[in-house]
């Protein structure tokens, strides 16, 4: 896992993060997404995977767009999982200090 965070892999898997609509719903909902939210949840559990997160200008706001648009329990469930580990991340604690 180490190995595979060394490059740029989350950078990539959230790309893919683009919704297919403006306002998708659960039946044009791809299933893609679970599983490159799945791929996020396990990179995240390692700090080299929420650093390469927090590097990405627009990882979070995909994350809080799937929450907003998406109804499927398991997309939910695992985004708000990636959500609550970059929250509880002292790089991003740190970082929201010092913009306040």
């Amino acid at each position: 896992m180490e190995k595979s965070l060394e490059t740029t892999v989350v950078s990539l898997l959230v790309e893919l993060l683009d919704l297919p609509s403006a306002e998708p719903n659960d039946e044009e909902t791809p299933i893609y997404l679970k599983y490159v939210i799945r791929c996020i949840t396990s990179c995240v559990r390692h700090q080299s995977g929420i650093d390469q997160l927090c590097m990405h200008g627009k990882g979070t706001h995909q994350l809080l767009r799937l929450l907003q648009f998406l109804r499927d329990e398991e997309i939910v469930a695992n985004t708000a999982k990636i959500l609550r580990l970059l929250l509880r991340s002292k790089q991003v604690s740190e970082n929201n200090l010092t913009n306040f």
